[in-house]
């Protein structure tokens, strides 16, 4: 036998056992495809595929309701995750513009800090200062005080004058009155002995006691007297008018010259029609 034979008788030998081996192999991979296929279990043999896919498609209807349902309640959560999402993109958008206008007032207030501590420096300079004036406004008042105490006293000193004052010019206005009282009544006693005289007057004014008479009267009672201001007689100054013991009137001088006077017959006073002739007196005979 050559090689080449051995060769073959090696490689029938081979493909015997190779073959063998894939005998065995589908011996041992056989199945009975209609039971396990149409199988319904029990005795310890496991379903068939049918009844499995029965199973499974139970199993897949009853998962596409979860699924559904879980769909649902996705769809839920996303719309109420959106309209979420929505509110707080509107509360970020109010943030946001919060955000800058508390930026801004931050920024104010910063200024108004900055300015606010200037203002406190200056104010701190001028609390020393007012403090300094305090002081020296405090040792004022001490010392006005002691001034004051002293004008009260001196005060007090002069009030009780001003009392005493008091009472003696309420002595004084009540001793005025009852003069200005005994003036009233010498002026009404003056007027009554001798009309036209005053208080003033000199007690030598009074016109001495004269006679003369009349000489002449006109119709508005005026009548010229034969005395004048050489006799003593004056303006204002009063005769009385009469003829022989009767009694006629009186009369007021208006104007005087040295030697002859013009007065005016006192209307009220006349007795009876007063002529040329009739006599008049400063004063009647006693």
């Amino acid at each position: 036998m050559n090689l080449v034979g051995k060769i073959f008788i090696v490689l029938i030998f081979l493909a015997s056992t190779v073959f063998m081996t894939m005998g065995l192999m589908v011996y041992t991979t056989h199945h009975n495809w209609y039971e396990t296929i149409m199988s319904k279990g029990g005795g310890g043999q496991p379903p068939g595929l049918q009844m499995v896919l029965q199973q499974e498609r139970e199993e897949a209807e009853k998962l596409k309701g979860e699924i559904q349902k879980y769909q649902t309640l996705l769809d839920v959560e996303k719309a109420a995750h959106f309209e979420a999402l929505a509110k707080v993109e509107t509360q970020r958008d109010v943030l946001a513009k919060s955000s800058a206008d508390a930026e801004a007032k931050l920024t104010a207030k910063q200024a108004e800090l900055e300015k606010a501590a200037t203002d406190l420096a200056v104010y701190q300079n001028s609390l020393t200062a007012l403090r300094k004036e305090d002081t020296d406004l405090r040792e004022d008042i001490r010392l006005a005080n002691k001034a004051t105490d002293e004008q009260q006293k001196k005060a007090t000193a002069l009030e009780d004058k001003l009392h005493i004052a008091i009472g003696q010019l309420a002595d004084l206005k009540a001793r005025n009155d009852q003069l200005a009282a005994d003036v009233a009544k010498a002026r009404l006693v003056l007027a009554t002995l001798s009309p036209g005289a005053t208080l003033e007057d000199s007690p030598t004014r009074q016109p001495p006691t004269v006679r003369g008479q009349i000489l002449a009267v006109d119709k508005e009672n005026h009548a010229e007297i034969s005395l004048g201001s050489d006799d003593g007689l004056r303006e204002a100054n009063t005769l009385e008018i009469y003829r022989g013991d009767r009694y006629l009137g009186r009369m007021q001088l208006l104007e005087v010259h040295p030697h002859r006077a013009v007065g005016k017959i006192i209307k009220e006073l006349q007795q009876d029609v007063i002529r040329t002739g009739d006599q008049v007196a400063t004063r009647l005979k006693a």
